[in-house]
């Protein structure tokens, strides 16, 4: 995904900071920003190593399912998750669980 600025971050989710609901928890979503394409190409940046092992880690999924849980002081923020996982973590991720989908 592409924002305004021309900063590339892996998904819609991820592209602004932004406080998410789920279970009546809050939690609060950090940006993670891969990089701009004022600053170099997109396949660039899609071929950087930090993107690569991103989308192994998607494809594997090894996240805990925040969405079922009542939560606890790891899912305040998208820093890190029980599994320990780091930053970014997806397990509240609502379209990631399948809870809602783009068009």
């Amino acid at each position: 995904a592409v924002n305004w600025q021309g900063e590339i971050s892996p998904c819609i989710a991820l592209m602004h900071s932004y406080d998410l609901y789920v279970r009546e928890r809050k939690k609060h979503i950090k940006k993670y920003s891969l990089g701009n394409i004022s600053d170099e190409s997109l396949s660039a940046i899609w071929n950087q190593k930090e993107f690569r092992d991103f989308r192994k880690e998607l494809k594997e999924f090894p996240f805990s399912d925040c969405t079922q849980c009542s939560g606890c002081e790891m899912s305040k923020e998208n820093e890190e998750d029980c599994h320990g996982n780091e930053f970014p973590v997806c397990g509240d991720c609502l379209w990631a669980r399948g809870v809602i989908q783009c068009p």
